[in-house]
């Protein structure tokens, strides 16, 4: 009789999973850090230089590089410390000081 062995039940497979997504290089993170070096969040939406940008808006201008849900994009701006601001028609956008060039 030949004997089966069980696989994928190991008490490490969790840990080995969860360390091999740490150690997996974020693109879209990177992607995200390039596209807003220099931009700080901001939440005056009066200031003199300010964007606002839609989750979709920032998807679409990092396209070219990274495939990037939008849920991502989301979190991203939430974990760095950008606001959102209602604009017209209801549309939530994100509120992001751009960067001062330097004299």
């Amino acid at each position: 009789m030949k004997r089966m062995r069980v696989m994928g039940f190991s008490a490490n497979s969790d840990e080995q999973q969860q360390s091999e997504q740490e150690s997996k290089i974020d693109y879209v993170r990177m992607a995200l850090d390039a596209y807003f070096e220099g931009d700080t969040p901001g939440d005056d939406p009066y200031s003199q230089c300010v964007d606002f940008l839609s989750s979709k808006d920032i998807q679409e201008a990092i396209s070219g590089m990274v495939v990037a849900p939008i849920s991502v994009i989301t979190e991203y701006m939430v974990e760095h410390g950008f606001k959102m601001k209602s604009v017209e028609g209801g549309r939530l956008v994100w509120i992001i000081n751009c960067a001062q060039p330097e004299e």
